[in-house]
This record gives C-alpha cells, structure tokens and sequence, in this order.
C-alpha cells in the first residue's frame, strides 16, 4: 500500500442493503413556479370604489380622497378632463342611486336610539330570590 491513502472499511451487510435501498438524488431541475400575469385593473370595481369614496367625503364635508392606487393613472386623466373629482363622481351613472343609498344610511345611524339601562333598586325588607347582590342605596346628594 501507497503511503497516505487509507484503506475502504468493509460495510455490513445491513448497511450496504440500506444504502442500496434508498433512493437516490434526482438530477432534474427545479420545477418553475407559475408566475403572476401582468393584468389589468378591473376598472369598472375601482372606478366605483373611488366614486364612493367621493360621495362619503361629500357628506362629512372632507376633501376628496385619491383614486386607488391600482387605477390612478387612468381615474387621474378622467378627474382631470371632469374638471375636478365631484364633478367626475356627478357625470358617473350611478351617483344618484349611491349617493341616496349613503345618505339613507347616515340618516339611520343617526337616528338610532340610544339604549338605557336602568337600575333595579330593592328595599331592604325585600330582596329578590336567589339574589346574593347587596341591595343599592342611593342617597341623593343634595339633601346629605
């Protein structure tokens, strides 16, 4: 034997079968992800999230938003040509129907009732079954 170079052990017989069993690496590339498409914006779901946004900031007096990022460029060039954002959102076919949508639904929030909870005060000669509550004493401060 050459000096320096070392002999191969003998494997077992278990560990020859084992390695002989598994599989084995695979030379194939990597399989390609799918990419994303380069679409474009769905202009008529943005156009309508823009023309409602416009509307809310119409009823609570606030200046017009942006347009959505996605569609700005396009959305932009239509404001500009309108002369303004309100006066895009008024030429839109459905400024009429939203924006009496919204103005019902501000009106229904504001007249919503207000919930009043009112508190149960027993005697002391009579609480209530089963209560394990103390009873509530008020005292009206003006008289103490």
């Amino acid at each position: 034997m050459a000096k320096g170079k070392a002999m191969p052990k003998k494997q077992s017989p278990q560990k020859a079968k084992a390695q002989s069993t598994r599989k084995k690496a695979s030379v194939e590339p990597p399989k390609k992800m799918a990419q994303k498409e380069n679409r474009q914006p769905n202009i008529n779901l943005f156009r309508r999230i823009y023309l409602e946004a416009i509307i809310d900031a119409a009823l609570r007096a606030m200046a017009a938003p942006l347009p959505p990022k996605r569609a700005r460029e396009q959305l932009n060039a239509e404001t500009l040509l309108a002369g303004g954002p309100v006066r895009w959102a008024k030429a839109q076919p459905e400024y009429q129907v939203t924006l009496e949508r919204k103005q019902q639904r501000l009106a229904s929030k504001a007249q919503a009732p207000l919930t009043v909870v009112k508190k149960r005060i027993w005697t002391l000669d009579a609480p209530p079954k089963g209560s394990r509550q103390r009873p509530v004493v008020e005292v009206n401060r003006a008289s103490v």
